[in-house]
């Protein structure tokens, strides 16, 4: 169902992540129509622990798009 999802999404994954594999990440990218992913090296499954400044540099720049970008649905039928 992650075709359906029609909301701006950014995907934060970790490279080394021992709990989900990245391929996960690429394939929720590859179905979500417009997401934009991410992939940190050198990090594992614990992202805002492990590199703060960048997720909060990441997230600061990806909601800062959001106020240019049309208002979309977010209810996924």
């Amino acid at each position: 169902d992650l075709e359906k999802i029609n909301t701006p999404t950014l995907i934060l994954g970790g490279r080394d992540d021992h709990m989900v594999h990245p391929s996960n990440w690429q394939l929720m990218h590859e179905k979500i129509k417009g997401s934009k992913f991410v992939d940190l090296a050198n990090t594992g499954h614990h992202i805002m622990f492990e590199r703060p400044k960048e997720v909060d540099q990441l997230l600061r720049e990806f909601l800062s798009t959001l106020s240019k970008t049309k208002p979309r649905s977010n209810v996924v039928q």
